[in-house]
């Protein structure tokens, strides 16, 4: 069995979206509405954590449990969740900052 299968590739686009989503967080690109920056984070945090349990649904119902993918996924499910995680602490921050100072 390929170490990459349809699970494991599922696993590694959450992975490859990882930087997507620290860039919509923190980028000064967006002069749309308010909180449309964070509506496309959100709607790709989303869309990532679904795609968490369709690749272990569809591990479990074909067989394809593989190493690669025990390996990976508990690391997406990390790594995405570290990267909101920081990009929101970082905004709380500076948030709080000035009132901090004074």
């Amino acid at each position: 069995m390929p170490a990459v299968n349809l699970p494991n590739s599922i696993t590694l686009t959450r992975i490859f979206s990882i930087p997507l989503l620290i860039w919509l967080l923190a980028t000064n690109h967006f002069h749309g509405f308010d909180g449309e920056q964070e509506l496309l984070a959100s709607a790709l945090f989303i869309a990532a954590s679904i795609t968490d349990g369709i690749d272990g649904y569809l591990a479990r119902r074909r067989g394809q449990i593989t190493t690669m993918g025990m390996l990976l996924d508990p690391l997406a499910d990390k790594l995405l969740i570290a990267a909101a995680l920081s990009r929101w602490c970082n905004s709380m921050l500076a948030w709080f900052r000035p009132g901090l100072r004074s």
